[in-house]
């Protein structure tokens, strides 16, 4: 029974884990200062998940699937919020920044 149990759990949680993307990075302002506190949104499709960076600028968000999606930094002052398109796969994909005013490129 308890491996039968155990068996079950793998296949429930095994497709969640096939078909995620992860995004991360350092996001650093154009004099190469890391940012620490600032909000990171990802907007895809039906939703939106975030974060903030760390102490020392760093960010990191998990999404159930994969595809193209928009990271969206929150800098005050700035209308509209500074966008980014990126890409996220099965595989980890890092996306270090660089914000400039109110403009953000990849670094």
């Amino acid at each position: 029974m308890k491996n039968l149990i155990k068996i079950l759990a793998v296949l429930i949680l095994l497709p969640s884990f096939a078909f995620s993307g992860e995004i991360y990075g350092v996001i650093k302002d154009n004099y190469g200062t890391r940012l620490p506190g600032v909000k990171v949104t990802l907007i895809f499709g039906n939703g939106s998940t975030y974060t903030y960076t760390d102490q020392y600028g760093s960010y990191y968000l998990y999404i159930s699937g994969t595809g193209w999606a928009e990271l969206e930094l929150n800098v005050p002052g700035c209308d509209p919020q500074p966008k980014i398109a990126v890409h996220f796969y099965h595989n980890a994909v890092r996306y270090n920044l660089i914000k400039a005013g109110c403009q953000v490129y990849r670094e």
